[in-house]
């Protein structure tokens, strides 16, 4: 099994996979993410470490495309979703959508679900393979999460009313996030400009359409609050945080 991962990858998706490799050989590829970056360079990075995959002739003969969405919900827009058509995708809904933390979805296209015999824990739903032959197999997948005794489904019942939350008062998706994105820019322009330093972007370099900023640390500033003419992304930077250095 081949496992390839953007370096930006939650640790807790990559340790899900790491026990696969106890019980079958499991090789791991790590395409780094150098920011700033723009969206075309990332799709060139994936598209680059395939082909040195496959002129490796390690490409195995089924590939999965699993898109871990944990910010998608209430934060980008999940129209794109269909086209891209991922083999299975995962999302939040607690983040953005401020529902209680169970609360999340796993989309399976049909095409997927055959392969699927089980939940996790196994509950009343699973069905031996002779059964499953005799099933159609989106049929066995519905009944498969129908009754799991040990989930609680109660905190599922707080998404409509999240939805209409967001659609009444929040003025829709596309307002709310507008809005989220923008006291993001804010809040992230104005240490930068306190710090001399600048907001990380992507390239070409636009204000980002996230919920959320980074910023570079200033390298140079002195216990005098001048600001050194030295500029660098955070993990290349010292701050010197003497008694007299501006504070944000």
């Amino acid at each position: 099994m081949l496992l390839l991962h953007f370096d930006t990858i939650h640790g807790a998706r990559l340790k899900t996979v790491e026990p696969v490799g106890e019980d079958a050989p499991l090789e791991t590829g790590n395409i780094n993410i150098a920011c700033p970056i723009s969206d075309d360079e990332i799709v060139h990075l994936l598209c680059r470490a395939v082909t040195a995959v496959q002129a490796q002739g390690k490409m195995p003969a089924r590939r999965i495309g699993f898109i871990d969405g944990a910010h998608g919900i209430g934060h980008v827009g999940l129209t794109p979703l269909g086209r891209v058509s991922p083999d299975f995708f995962a999302r939040t809904c607690y983040k953005w959508l401020v529902v209680p933390r169970v609360c999340a979805i796993l989309h399976v296209p049909l095409r997927n679900q055959r392969p699927i015999h089980t939940t996790f824990p196994t509950s009343w739903g699973y069905g031996s393979p002779l059964e499953r032959t005799e099933m159609e197999s989106n049929d066995y997948f519905v009944r498969l999460f129908e009754t799991v005794s040990a989930t609680d489904n109660t905190p599922y019942l707080c998404v409509p009313a999240a939805l209409e939350f967001r659609e009444d008062v929040c003025g829709g998706g596309e307002q709310t996030r507008r809005y989220c994105e923008r006291i993001a820019a804010e809040g992230g322009r104005r240490p930068a400009e306190i710090l001399g330093t600048d907001v990380l972007r992507s390239r070409p370099r636009t204000t980002p359409r996230a919920a959320a900023s980074r910023m570079s640390v200033c390298r140079g500033i002195s216990s005098e609050g001048s600001r050194g003419a030295g500029r660098g992304w955070a993990s290349d930077c010292e701050v010197d945080a003497g008694k007299d250095a501006p504070g944000v």
